[in-house]
């Protein structure tokens, strides 16, 4: 294959994009908005929630079992429990399962997975089991924010995915203080919805 030829065909890898039909976990909050995250792409599911919660933003994403808590200048937060909690249906089976949750830094999830505007402030992660107080800076455009990541339950240095089957339930997110005013543990309900996108080849 001679050079031009090898050149060309790279050319039309690295820009090529290829469709797939998968499913998603989606959660409905009133008022939230949805991102799709992934390789900075913008024909990924939107499954990724972010809503406004008592003066600070949550964002939670089912599929990888992840937490942001996003908080404005001013904002002292505390996270009141270690762990998250889905209950829901795999198949017609009850599926009910608890992950232990840790603090993680953004680049240990690649880069360009999260919206550019969660990322235009310093990532403030410190170590793993920093659970508070956390506190924010930034304006409501562009907010510091804390990244709580999901252990696999049969290998704790591996991350955590939904298991495809469960079709739907609830996710419970930990119990939240405030500055100063504790909020109760909330329950988001999510449902599988399906999904056709295209995705690069590259990434």
């Amino acid at each position: 294959m001679n050079k031009q030829v090898f050149v060309a065909l790279s050319s039309v890898l690295v820009s090529s994009c290829v469709p797939y039909a998968t499913t998603y976990p989606r959660i409905e909050v009133a008022g939230a908005t949805y991102f799709r995250p992934g390789c900075g792409s913008t024909v990924n599911p939107a499954s990724l929630v972010y809503y406004p919660f008592h003066g600070i933003y949550i964002s939670v994403d089912v599929h990888t079992l992840r937490l942001g808590l996003h908080i404005p200048a001013g904002m002292v937060v505390q996270l009141n429990s270690k762990t998250i909690q889905v209950d829901g249906l795999m198949d017609t089976n009850p599926y009910m399962q608890t992950y232990e949750i840790r603090a993680a830094s953004h680049a240990s999830i690649g880069v360009n997975v999260y919206p550019r505007q969660f990322t235009e402030l310093p990532d403030r992660y410190t170590r793993p089991d920093n659970f508070g107080p956390l506190e924010g800076a930034g304006d409501d455009g562009h907010l510091l924010w804390y990244l709580y990541t999901s252990e696999n339950p049969q290998d704790s240095r591996l991350g955590a995915l939904l298991p495809k089957g469960v079709s739907q339930g609830t996710i419970e997110i930990p119990s939240i203080t405030i500055n100063g005013q504790r909020y109760e543990p909330q329950k988001l309900t999510f449902k599988r919805e399906s999904f056709v996108g295209v995705a690069a080849v590259n990434c």
